[in-house]
């Protein structure tokens, strides 16, 4: 799959997650079997927010030619999905979470490693200048 093919989809997921993160936060939780008070809304609206501008960088940059630039976006966004992975993990071995979120587990772990390969690949390319 191409770069910007994947930073499309990428944007997609991220901005389809904000947007319930922050119109209806209890109800995208309880899909995970999380119930969430008026504390954890707040705050998953706040993460709902944060979801939207990534989306909105990785859909800006996904034509951006330049390696460092690409290297960077990479980096960030894998920081981004492996954090998110690890926290969810924890959330479900912690008894907070149903098993319904291991879906979205397996999600942020192919996103981890998808941007983990472009980070890689830019690395090459940076390298091999």
């Amino acid at each position: 799959m191409s770069r910007p093919t994947f930073m499309r989809i990428a944007a997609a997921v991220g901005a389809i997650a904000g947007v319930a993160d922050l119109l209806a936060p209890a109800e995208f939780a309880s899909t995970f079997g999380v119930v969430l008070d008026e504390l954890g809304r707040a705050q998953t609206r706040l993460l709902g927010a944060a979801y939207i501008g990534y989306a909105v960088i990785v859909w800006l940059s996904r034509d951006i030619r330049d390696v460092a630039a690409q290297r960077a976006i990479a980096v960030g966004n894998v920081v981004s999905w492996a954090l998110s992975l690890i926290v969810g993990v924890a959330g479900v071995v912690a008894g907070l979470a149903g098993t319904q979120l291991w879906a979205l587990l397996v999600l942020e772990l192919a996103f981890t490693a998808a941007w983990g390969y472009f980070a890689i690949i830019d690395r090459a390319k940076a390298s091999a200048r």
